[in-house]
């Protein structure tokens, strides 16, 4: 059962570029072995990853992730009236160019920021790079309408792959599911509203990328409706009453888990 932390046994890794000519597929891929004997079992690259990692749900699709090594990520910063300042980080991402997910401004530190959008709006931008012990790279996503563009992210460290999906706000194509692969820790919006998937589109995401850990986050208006629609009938769901997760390689779900965190 999860307490205030989880352990990550079977962490699952791998990342390439992204899905541009000339370079290799992003995606969080499994390693399949088989020792003497045995049959044919999944071992995830990240079986060897060390330290703990810290997710901290601020608001909105806005995350706090913090490595083993120190390493600390924004993804899509949340302008905010109310509430603490944003943390100082060394990585700022925003998925898309909304103010909900793109307060480059607001994050402390003099982070290396990554916008999935080009400033007009109209063409992705194609991310893979490099900080410190973290590889990031941007997936192209599409919001609500099917035309507005926007980006995934995956971070890489310490074996981990965790995929941070933004405003996602179509179902996965092939293609899509395939550039993802299965991540490790899956955040994922359930809110619905003018730009992104609802909560029953949701767990059709969670059902293709079937990660070991999804948290569900951009959960809209009522927020324990949605969040009440969207784990409807899931096996293994964990409600904590607390923003933070702590993780660290010696345990994870063998199955998906959904684990609902508060927010700031």
């Amino acid at each position: 059962m999860f307490g205030r932390r989880f352990f990550l046994a079977n962490l699952l890794a791998g990342f390439g570029a992204l899905l541009f000519p000339g370079r290799s597929r992003a995606s969080c891929q499994l390693n399949v072995v088989q020792g003497p004997g045995q049959r044919e079992r999944v071992r995830p690259v990240s079986f060897h990853a060390t330290g703990k990692t810290t997710l901290e749900w601020i608001a909105h699709a806005c995350f706090a992730i913090t490595t083993g090594q120190g390493t600390r990520i924004v993804a899509d910063p949340a302008f905010r009236l109310e509430g603490p300042p944003l943390p100082a980080a060394d990585v700022v991402t925003a998925g898309c160019l909304h103010p909900f997910h793109n307060a480059l401004g607001a994050v402390p530190g003099n982070p290396r920021a990554f916008v999935g959008i080009s400033p007009d709006g109209q063409n992705w931008n194609r991310i893979s790079a490099t900080v410190k012990e973290v590889k990031i790279t941007s997936v192209p996503t599409l919001h609500l309408d099917g035309q507005q563009k926007g980006s995934a992210f995956l971070f890489q460290f310490g074996g981990l792959c965790l995929v941070h999906l933004g405003d996602l706000g179509q179902p996965l194509t092939p293609e899509l599911r395939s550039l993802l692969g299965r991540p490790d820790v899956l955040l994922l919006p359930i809110g619905g509203g003018s730009y992104s998937i609802g909560p029953e589109r949701a767990r059709a995401v969670l059902q293709d990328l079937q990660p070991r850990l999804a948290i569900p986050m951009h959960t809209g208006e009522p927020e324990e409706e949605v969040i009440s629609r969207f784990v409807a009938g899931f096996p293994r769901v964990q409600r904590l009453e607390q923003t933070t997760l702590s993780l660290t390689r010696l345990s994870l779900p063998v199955q998906t888990t959904i684990a609902v965190l508060k927010h700031l």
